[in-house]
């Protein structure tokens, strides 16, 4: 009887599996995202044309009409977010070790779209530029991944270690388009992720300094109606973290509170996803009210048991175009 050997696997061998093993669990998430994906296309035509058939019934401002028209919000926000996680799930980056510093994350407009061929890079405390981090430019979707591998002993993480660094955004004619005000730490063996959102504040028109009173005829522009031209979405994006270990917060209930209770048929909540980030976008057409109004709200965020654990202490209102930015940390 012929015998068979049978190959014992060493600790290397284990661990080369093990890393392909890792590798391609990005791979399998991107795809049973875009499955659940398909699936919420699926729910959010189904309710849109009941959304249609109950408006042709019973009107806009009937409260099963806006039930279901907070639902075809909620899931229009949702398949915003899973197309978001699903993008960066297929971005490869290089392996990183504890001898590693990395920045990665997105450049958007106020849209959210990506911004390609940009320039991010990392500036000291005195507004230059550290050459020695290096620079990476934006892919088509914005992405970058800007890594730093320690050589030379560790000098270069010595001296900028504890110091805060600046991420900056520059075009093609190096000119600077955004910093980050909240500043980056570097530290080997750690990730940092971010997104950067760009105003379009970079060039604007001189201030009209003329009195509306001196010409009655120019009428005076609601700041929450849109103007000709503008983008007429009014989005809310944030992300709840953990304050002690920075860590995303899941699974929690995310909402606007209009505490004169006139509006808030036209309001939704959604869910933190797995890094802890969510987002809710609130169109013109379809929320006219509320910018016609512009009521006073309040972002509060509450846990599985339904409990408060967080309110914003100022009130945000309703602006066509604009886009509020929420930075939550739990302790």
């Amino acid at each position: 009887m012929a015998k068979t050997t049978q190959k014992i696997p060493t600790p290397g061998d284990a661990s080369a599996e093990l890393d392909k093993a890792f590798d391609c669990m990005d791979e399998y998430r991107a795809k049973g995202l875009e499955s659940v994906n398909s699936v919420q296309n699926v729910k959010l035509n189904m309710r849109d044309r009941e959304q249609k058939r109950l408006l042709r019934k019973y009107g806009k401002e009937h409260p099963r009409t806006l039930k279901v028209q907070g639902q075809v919000n909620y899931a229009k926000s949702a398949k915003v977010s899973l197309a978001e996680e699903a993008r960066k799930a297929k971005v490869e980056v290089a392996r990183f070790n504890d001898s590693s510093w990395r920045v990665r994350g997105r450049v958007v407009d106020k849209d959210l779209k990506g911004q390609s061929g940009l320039t991010v890079s990392l500036f000291d405390n005195k507004g230059n530029w550290i050459k020695e981090l290096g620079q990476v430019c934006t892919d088509d979707e914005g992405t970058f991944v800007l890594t730093y591998v320690e050589k030379d002993g560790g000098e270069i993480a010595k001296r900028f270690a504890g110091q805060a660094l600046t991420l900056t955004v520059s075009d093609k004619d190096q000119q600077v388009l955004h910093q980050e005000e909240e500043p980056v730490a570097l530290e080997l063996g750690s990730i940092t992720s971010r997104l950067i959102i760009l105003g379009n504040d970079q060039c604007t028109s001189p201030p009209d300094t003329t009195d509306p009173k001196d010409d009655p005829d120019k009428p005076v522009d609601d700041p929450g109606t849109p103007t000709t031209g503008q983008q007429t979405n009014w989005t809310i994006i944030g992300a709840v973290s953990n304050l002690k270990t920075g860590k995303g917060q899941p699974g929690l209930k995310v909402m606007l509170i209009d505490e004169t209770k006139d509006f808030s048929n036209y309001l939704f909540d959604t869910e933190t996803l797995r890094t802890g980030k969510f987002e809710m976008i609130y169109s013109f057409e379809e929320f006219k009210p509320l910018f016609e109004n512009r009521p006073p709200l309040f972002l509060e965020v509450l846990n599985v048991n339904g409990e408060i654990i967080y309110r914003s202490e100022k009130p945000i209102f309703p602006e066509a175009g604009k886009t509020e930015t929420f930075n939550i940390q739990l302790g």
